[in-house]
């Protein structure tokens, strides 16, 4: 029996993302904060910065205490659950996301990333799943939360199959924003601890800060066994990676 209930699988499903909460203990929290200390020392941001900072650590096993936070704890499992038992690799780096208070910013669409980076032989840069584990207080809008678009992935893969793959990565070319409607935000709230789920075409975009600490999320990025040849038919179906949801929802 796997970690979701059913519910949270259709929860998924729907709205393309899922916060699972508590899923990292307080000392694995406790370790990669320290981790991102020492990160931090190594490459500050430039005195006085606000907005955001990223850090990527590449390969993963070089932050062993980042790594951690997917792989030693139930979030592993989960991302199996809603993908395949087995069935993923990755992640091939660690992104460390930081927002710097005060930070006024409300972006006015999503993103989907890779959309506008394509590989030598044309392919997108994409993959299956994205796990954000929050190592900061983010439970009230406004404190660096991300913004999603619930439902967006529907919305890309539709897009993709009604006017083809070409189009679609045409459109998003110079911003990798999808042309699509996206009226319905929402902004992840959320515990330190607590892990994001979403899927990989779900639009979404970086949040202001106006709390008075720096946000923190460590993202890590995993793909299905064989997504660089089926990739075509992942932007068109959003769920034909996704085992998992597939069998809890009774989708084809």
């Amino acid at each position: 029996m796997g970690i979701l209930t059913p519910q949270q699988i259709r929860q998924f499903a729907d709205e393309g993302y899922l916060v699972v909460p508590g899923l990292v203990p307080e000392s694995a929290v406790a370790a990669g904060n320290a981790a991102i200390d020492r990160l931090l020392a190594e490459r500050p941001p430039p005195e006085g910065h606000v907005g955001s900072y990223a850090l990527v650590e590449k390969p993963p096993e070089s932050r062993p205490a980042l790594l951690a936070l997917l792989t030693g704890t139930p979030a592993y499992a989960i991302a199996e659950q809603l993908t395949a038992d087995g069935g993923l690799t990755g992640p091939t780096h660690v992104q460390v996301a930081l927002t710097y208070p005060p930070y006024r910013h409300r972006p006015g669409s999503g993103h989907v990333d890779g959309l506008n980076k394509l590989t030598q032989d044309g392919r997108v840069t994409s993959f299956t799943l994205l796990v954000g584990v929050l190592l900061s207080d983010q439970t009230a809008d406004n404190m660096g939360n991300v913004h999603v678009w619930p439902g967006s992935h529907l919305a890309v893969a539709a897009y993709a199959r009604d006017n083809g793959i070409d189009e679609l990565l045409a459109r998003s070319a110079e911003t990798a924003h999808p042309p699509i409607e996206t009226t319905h935000r929402t902004q992840v709230r959320g515990r330190p601890g607590d892990v994001v789920f979403a899927h990989y075409l779900l639009a979404h975009n970086i949040g202001g800060n106006t709390s008075p600490i720096i946000r923190r999320t460590v993202y890590m990025r995993l793909k299905r066994l064989g997504h660089a040849e089926h990739w075509r038919q992942a932007l068109t179906d959003p769920f034909f990676e996704y085992d998992g949801v597939r069998a809890a929802t009774a989708r084809p």
